[in-house]
């Protein structure tokens, strides 16, 4: 008890209101839990594909000679793009996630829409072809087209 006679404890209203507000946000969850799970998935898919044509395109450059080594796709994508740099660059990225898991993808798309732009160019097939299961971005490696030149770094 208070000096003046309050009493210690908590608010009857204020108790029933954080009830009610509890109970609402209970029924808002279960009710659009599975639009949240239908979300994810298609958040995924638009990643997938802004991510897969990045990394065709910057195939692309390199194989055209526009860029000239896969560091400086990959710095130019941290730098001026703000690909986040803990992944490494767009093209190291692209190396985890697997070349043939991105082919395939790609593959996927340009038949389902018919769109040309998803086709996979000449380079990243290639390097998938070359790569199965290692690393085709590597420091101490450098692809051009279907030779492989060190890299002088």
């Amino acid at each position: 008890m208070y000096s003046q006679g309050k009493q210690v404890g908590v608010n009857p209203f204020v108790a029933k209101r954080m009830k009610i507000e509890q109970l609402k946000s209970n029924s808002k969850d279960s009710k659009h839990a599975h639009v949240s799970k239908n979300a994810a998935k298609r958040c995924q898919a638009i990643v997938e594909r802004c991510i897969f044509t990045l990394v065709n395109e910057s195939c692309r450059c390199l194989e055209e000679g526009i860029a000239l080594r896969h560091e400086d796709v990959d710095i130019a994508m941290i730098f001026g793009f703000g690909f986040p740099p803990a992944l490494g660059g767009l093209l190291k990225y692209a190396d985890d996630y697997g070349l043939l898991n991105i082919i395939t993808c790609l593959n996927m798309w340009t038949e389902k829409t018919r769109d040309t732009r998803f086709k996979p160019c000449k380079y990243l097939s290639e390097l998938a072809s070359l790569s199965k299961d290692k690393a085709c971005f590597s420091p101490e490696r450098l692809f051009y087209g279907s030779k492989i030149i060190k890299s002088r770094l």
